[in-house]
């Protein structure tokens, strides 16, 4: 019991003293805080009231959308239209460059291989990204023919990827031409030829009904873009298809998976 009482009075005593400490304290902050408080009142200054002008900004949109209408259709008279993972000011800077299938194929070209090939990359992670699984095995292999020089395989299961997708948007037992025209004209009946959006998905009918499935008889030159019939119905020259084939396909495929 003594021991008990020892350690009671003990704990008192510290407490005492740690009350005292407590008081002495809070006397002191009180008068450090008010000698502060009368240090920061002498450097009150009056700011005078800043004023944010309003600036108002004014785009003509439908000015815009025609003008870039326009270079869309100039690319496209070339076989290229603006695929998911190009660079817009890019495409539209190709579009004022002179009108020649030689310079728009080279500078297409360039703009898919240039910083270690990141845009076919893009293109490829893309397509094959947004693909049902038994087409995904497809085109992995046709990008891996292309990988490894063997680009001549790949285009005509590229060309057959293009009918597949029109197919995937209508579900319809069309094909051919036909397919196109029903693709396009439900994409019409949904958006304004003055819109943005019509600009942007317009230009890959353009590609598909003029160049790629454009009827062209066999006994004729052999025309500058790529064609559908010419390649699937073996009236081609195999040898005169490079890996510029590749990318327009590639191009073609990934917007019509944006419409």
């Amino acid at each position: 019991m003594v021991r008990e009482k020892l350690s009671s009075d003990k704990v008192r005593s510290q407490f005492a003293r740690f009350q005292q400490f407590q008081d002495a304290n809070k006397l002191q902050m009180e008068s450090v805080k008010s000698a502060f408080q009368a240090i920061t009142e002498s450097f009150q200054v009056s700011l005078p009231k800043i004023v944010i002008p309003k600036v108002e900004f004014s785009l003509n949109w439908e000015g815009f959308s025609e003008e870039f209408a326009e270079e869309c259709r100039n690319n496209a008279k070339y076989g290229w239209c603006l695929s998911s993972e190009m660079g817009v000011a890019e495409y539209r800077e190709i579009a004022r460059s002179k009108d020649s299938q030689e310079v728009k194929d080279e500078k297409f070209v360039s703009m898919f291989e240039e910083e270690e090939f990141a845009l076919y990359k893009a293109e490829k992670e893309f397509i094959i990204s947004k693909s049902s699984e038994e087409w995904k095995i497809l085109y992995e292999d046709c990008f891996n023919a292309f990988e490894n020089e063997l680009h001549r395989l790949a285009i005509p299961s590229l060309i057959m990827g293009i009918e597949h997708e029109l197919f995937v948007i209508s579900n319809s037992d069309m094909y051919g031409m036909r397919l196109i025209r029903k693709v396009k004209s439900d994409f019409e009946e949904g958006n304004s030829d003055s819109t943005l959006t019509y600009a942007l998905n317009a230009p890959v009918f353009s590609v598909l009904e003029n160049s790629l499935f454009k009827t062209i008889p066999f006994e004729s030159e052999r025309p500058t873009i790529i064609n559908r019939n010419w390649v699937l119905h073996g009236r081609d020259d195999p040898t005169s298809w490079s890996k510029i084939e590749i990318y327009k396909l590639m191009t073609i495929i990934s917007a019509i998976k944006l419409i």
